[in-house]
């Protein structure tokens, strides 16, 4: 059973502070750079990618240089404070933006589409949720796409970052299908492991945490 709990903080020292109750956390999305790049406009590949993939939400991906600094400083100061907090959870970069094209092949419109776009992540997560704001919309997708697609365990994950990186895919074909048929992606139906064929189980036992 899922609880789904949002709250919009002041700063980034009330977020850490109400993220602080939780002891047992087992990942955290976050809207902020985790990579820099140093070509023109720090442009990061994974960006320019989302830009030609998802070209009706390419507008929601921007270069690093033009970033406010809520953003860029802010999210930076939370994600180091969670890494040093819970060295052995998930840390997932999202585009919450893209990633709402990308589950529901929909522009992200909350003006227009509230309802149904918490319908839609409603479902998702397989309990209600009340998102008051558009931040509180990202926070809540973000986590939801940590859920569903994160290996919660940190041994696993450096194995998926480590196989992600050397994978043929990655490095050159660039197609989303291939991704979306890896166990990296799906371990609980997978067609190859970054496109060798041979089959991956991993076991970890953890108390249930907070996302």
């Amino acid at each position: 059973m899922i609880d789904s709990i949002v709250q919009t903080q002041e700063t980034v020292k009330d977020a850490i502070a109400w993220f602080s109750q939780f002891s047992n956390a087992v990942g955290i999305g976050i809207d902020t750079l985790t990579k820099w790049a140093t070509g023109t406009s720090g442009w990061r590949p994974a960006d320019l990618w989302l830009r030609t993939e998802y070209p009706d939400a390419a507008s929601s991906v921007v270069s690093p240089n033009s970033l406010y600094g809520s953003m860029t400083v802010g999210g930076m100061a939370v994600k180091s404070w969670f890494f040093y907090e819970y060295p052995k959870a998930v840390i997932s970069e999202t585009h919450p933006k893209v990633l709402y094209f990308a589950l529901k092949n929909q522009k992200y419109d909350r003006v227009n589409s509230s309802k149904e776009m918490v319908d839609f992540l409603s479902e998702k997560l397989g309990t209600f949720c009340k998102p008051r704001n558009d931040h509180e919309f990202d926070s809540t997708i973000s986590c939801y796409v940590v859920l569903e697609f994160m290996l919660l365990s940190s041994s696993a994950n450096r194995a998926k970052s480590w196989s992600c990186e050397h994978c043929e895919n990655w490095q050159s074909l660039k197609k989303k299908e291939i991704c979306l048929s890896c166990y990296w992606a799906h371990p609980e139906d997978y067609a190859h492991v970054a496109m060798r064929q041979v089959r991956r189980v991993d076991l970890a036992e953890q108390k249930s945490g907070a996302l």
